[in-house]
């Protein structure tokens, strides 16, 4: 059991209790990064700044930098890469992929 618990992301039960992550951990730093990912600016009444903007409807490419600079703004632990990718099989979809490790100095 870890010591300083979060629920982990998504949130799950496995054997009747809910999955978490250490805090400070690898994983507890991927989850807060994914929170910013998953949150669009203005969902948040009380901090309608946190998130990224909805790409939804974006012009392709995607600003991939925008996102590296939301996630490592609300996640100083984190530093991260965004690679775009096209879908193979359907053009009018874009693929994102955001890798996220532990930032090896203080930012």
């Amino acid at each position: 059991m870890a010591d300083i618990p979060h629920f982990d992301l998504p949130f799950l039960f496995v054997g009747g209790k809910a999955v978490v992550a250490e805090q400070d951990s690898l994983r507890d730093i991927q989850n807060c990064a994914e929170a910013v990912i998953r949150t669009h600016i203005g969902e948040r009444e009380g901090l309608p700044e946190f998130g990224i903007p909805d790409p939804t409807f974006q012009v392709v490419p995607i600003n991939t930098a925008d996102i590296v600079e939301q996630i490592e703004e609300w996640e100083p632990r984190a530093d991260a890469t965004a690679e775009e990718r096209p879908d193979w099989l359907e053009p009018l979809i874009d693929r994102i992929l955001i890798q996220v490790v532990e930032r090896s100095t203080p930012a």
